[in-house]
């Protein structure tokens, strides 16, 4: 007499360290819209989900983070700016951020208190406290669905001076060995992080077109030259001998181009 199969059981999400995560397999299994929202409640708070059901957060977003594995470069198009531009303007004001988080192992739905934006071999990174973990988190940015920005914190934190995330980021930044200049970027238009120098930093949103950057490279010819090629104005706030090396290089440039100050209209 064959053996009888045991009963097949409906999988289930996964609980993790960081709450409740839908693995790919699991979305997989849910045939229909019905099967996947029922899989999406159970990682949301009602009212979260009502939003969600309002158009906040979509299939699709879900559906993307768990079929493509993270690339190996963040994009550059209009929804990677449109997310790291929504978790900018909420860390000045602490505000909660919300979104779908993608990881090798599944997806999971994060509650966070936004403090800072690092750029790190064109990546860039929020650090974040979980409130879920109750722990500080990295969230890399090409790894989210697009957040929503919920109401300011009644009574944050103060941001930490020390982070797990800092011993991350002295080690791929090698910040003891490289220098730092301490600039402000101003743009009249949106997309003024676009416009950032193309190098490691720190970021220090200040408002939707103005940003403190803490630049990080390991000569100064190597940001003078990302310099050239940024559209809005900035403003170097230090060091001194970065200014004073910008002067040579200005000085240096234009006797290049055969002008003299004479020759300024």
């Amino acid at each position: 007499m064959a053996e009888e199969e045991p009963p097949r059981t409906a999988p289930r999400y996964t609980v993790s360290q960081d709450g409740v995560v839908i693995t790919p397999e699991v979305w997989a299994s849910a045939t229909d819209d019905d099967a996947r929202d029922r899989l999406l409640a159970a990682s949301m708070s009602p009212e979260e989900f009502a939003s969600y059901q309002r158009g906040h957060q979509t299939r699709d977003e879900v559906d993307r983070l768990l079929s493509h594995s993270p690339p190996p470069a963040p994009a550059t198009g209009p929804t990677y700016w449109m997310k790291l531009r929504s978790v900018a303007a909420a860390i000045r004001p602490r505000s909660r951020l919300t979104f779908w988080y993608g990881a090798e192992k599944g997806i999971s739905h994060r509650h966070v208190d936004p403090l800072r934006l690092t750029r790190v071999r064109r990546h860039w990174y929020l650090d974040a406290w979980d409130f879920d973990k109750e722990a500080m988190r990295i969230f890399r940015i090409d790894r989210m669905a697009p957040p929503h920005v919920g109401d300011r914190l009644a009574d944050p934190g103060p941001v930490p001076r020390w982070t797990p995330s800092d011993d991350f980021r002295a080690q791929v930044l090698n910040t003891g060995s490289r220098m730092a200049a301490d600039l402000v970027l101003r743009s009249q238009d949106d997309d003024a992080l676009a416009r950032l120098p193309d190098v490691d930093g720190i970021l220090d949103p200040i408002d939707w077109r103005t940003f403190g950057f803490t630049a990080l490279v390991g000569d100064w010819r190597q940001l003078v030259a990302a310099l050239a090629t940024v559209d809005a104005a900035i403003t170097v706030r230090g060091p001194d001998d970065f200014r004073e090396y910008l002067t040579r290089a200005a000085t240096r440039l234009a006797t290049i181009s055969g002008r003299t100050e004479e020759d300024t209209p």
